[in-house]
């Protein structure tokens, strides 16, 4: 059986995260560039986005360009938030609306899973960490945290698969 070469590398909008990332670790490579803009000769079996997506300036973009470098039989992994409220007043992306568009791709969703009950500890440990530190942000984690506890916002691990049963 052939195994094939794994080629990961992480796609870096500013010079010093990159030089910082060489660095801290060596054996990985780098990218620079935007999610909506980067060019590669090659496809990919799998994307992963973890807490990007939500800061991608297109996402329809972004994940256009993305799904243009991935195989035929591929899959898209997103960890991050995603807004639940009513108003839409968070700015976070919309589970339902990325569900339907990457459907247009062909990708299906495989697994939704919610994760927000395990990050809650980390809106104590920053809202703890800055109480009497910087009273802005230690009143953005605790609202945060409000936010999860009523569905306003959840992080979610979504799983879009393509093609892989064929």
């Amino acid at each position: 059986k052939k195994i094939r070469k794994r080629h990961e590398f992480f796609i870096v909008p500013d010079k010093k995260l990159i030089t910082f990332g060489k660095k801290k670790f060596p054996e990985l490579k780098f990218l620079r560039g935007s999610a909506e803009f980067f060019s590669m000769n090659k496809k990919y079996d799998m994307a992963i986005m973890l807490e990007s997506f939500q800061y991608f300036s297109d996402k329809g973009q972004a994940l256009k360009n993305i799904v243009n470098h991935l195989s035929s039989k591929s899959s898209i992994i997103i960890i991050d938030e995603f807004d639940f409220s009513d108003d839409l007043s968070f700015g976070l992306p919309v589970e339902l609306k990325l569900i339907k568009y990457l459907e247009k791709f062909g990708y299906l969703i495989k697994n939704n899973i919610e994760l927000s009950k395990k990050v809650m500890p980390t809106c104590d440990f920053i809202s703890i960490y800055f109480k009497y530190k910087n009273s802005d942000v230690y009143r953005n984690w605790v609202n945060r945290k409000e936010d999860y506890l009523s569905g306003r916002i959840k992080y979610k691990l979504l799983v879009f698969e393509k093609n892989l049963l064929v």
